[in-house]
């Protein structure tokens, strides 16, 4: 399964010259994004986008070179503008956005729509530094055992290599798997959110694979899902809501490969909208 984010890497991509699967094979394979043959198009539509995935309104367009060069256009609450026109996908141009309190950003449009263009806020938070991070399960999730519906492990937070991560999240005070215990965020000005998957994994196979504590000998508790929260300053202690599943198994069986996650013939499995991260600077 492919995430978010490699959909937004392949959106950029495919501007140039699309997005390929010459990754390593991880646990499972994803799908290859196909070519599109030379069709005729009712001109560029797109979106606008914070760096959260948020719509922008009020972002200007301009197309700077190509067919169409010299129109411009302004996004609505939807981020979104189009600029009609018959146009062909061989058709190419350089597309500028711009909005007071973001840098603005470019990008080079090759005959393909529904794309979309981010732009970062000038101001982005900060959120490098040591935390105490608690997961805690949904008051539905009672059928996980009573101990491990909180968890509160330490968190070390520091830049990323992009935009796309721009924070990692190293975890301790416990025992993870290997490569299991990093997970990665991403922030505007005034909120975050964080992609609870092992960032390791990802970075292999472009799969998602859950953050995983070992538990006992022959046990493990996951986690799996993304979180969002609004943060007001980031020396104050936030709460994430967290979108996904926490997973106990009693009887694991140990990774069938090196970097491998383990796995379970009957995990319980608490899946919700309602989970709750905690993130406390210390």
């Amino acid at each position: 399964m492919r995430t978010t984010v490699v959909a937004v890497l392949c959106a950029f991509a495919i501007m140039a010259a699309g997005c390929d699967d010459s990754t390593p094979t991880g646990p499972t394979n994803g799908a290859v994004l196909s070519n599109f043959a030379n069709t005729t198009l009712d001109g560029i539509r797109g979106q606008v986008r914070d760096s959260l995935g948020r719509p922008v309104d009020d972002a200007r367009v301009e197309v700077a070179d190509g067919p169409l060069a010299g129109r411009s256009a302004v996004t609505g609450p939807d981020g979104r503008f189009l600029f009609s026109a018959t146009l062909t996908s061989s058709d190419v141009a350089t597309l500028h956005a711009t909005k007071t309190g973001f840098s603005p950003a470019s990008l080079r449009w090759a005959g393909r729509n529904d794309f979309f263009i981010t732009l970062l806020a000038l101001h982005l938070l900060d959120l490098t530094g040591r935390y105490d991070i608690t997961f805690t399960a949904a008051p539905a999730c009672s059928p996980l055992p009573s101990p491990l519906r909180s968890r509160t492990f330490t968190g070390l937070m520091s830049p990323g290599d992009n935009v796309f991560s721009a924070f990692t999240t190293q975890l301790g005070g416990a025992e993870f798997f290997p490569a299991y215990d990093k997970f990665s965020a991403r922030v505007g000005h005034d909120a975050a959110r964080f992609s609870v998957f092992s960032l390791d994994a990802f970075k292999w196979w472009l799969e998602d694979q859950p953050i995983v504590e070992r538990v006992g000998p022959n046990g493990f508790l996951a986690f799996m899902g993304t979180a969002h929260a609004p943060v007001l300053t980031t020396s104050a202690p936030f709460t994430a809501a967290f979108d996904g599943s926490i997973s106990f198994c009693s009887a694991m069986t140990p990774p069938s490969r090196d970097n491998f996650p383990p796995t379970c013939a009957a995990p319980v499995e608490c899946r919700s909208d309602r989970h709750q991260i905690r993130f406390v600077r210390r």
